[in-house]
């Protein structure tokens, strides 16, 4: 539940730096401070999903792996010793 919670608030976030840079109306271009601002708030929320994906494969459980079987070498080219 901490995670969907989690992914669910970043999803929030997302929409929030989307009206913050005035997405909806799609702007030809952004000022220099609201690029910044947005750009800072993507680079977090970058960081919080990241995490939360960790999170998620730490709670994984897999078999183990079985070894493969042993192949035979190549032979040698003609011509090597």
């Amino acid at each position: 539940a901490f995670i969907a919670q989690g992914l669910e608030q970043a999803r929030y976030a997302l929409l929030n730096v989307r009206n913050l840079t005035d997405m909806v109306r799609a702007p030809v271009t952004l000022r220099r401070g609201t690029a910044r601002r947005a750009r800072a708030r993507l680079r977090m929320l970058e960081t919080i999903v990241r995490r939360l994906v960790l999170l998620l494969a730490l709670g994984l459980r897999l078999a183990p792996v079985r070894p493969r079987a042993a192949t035979p070498p190549a032979p040698l080219p003609p011509g090597v010793e």
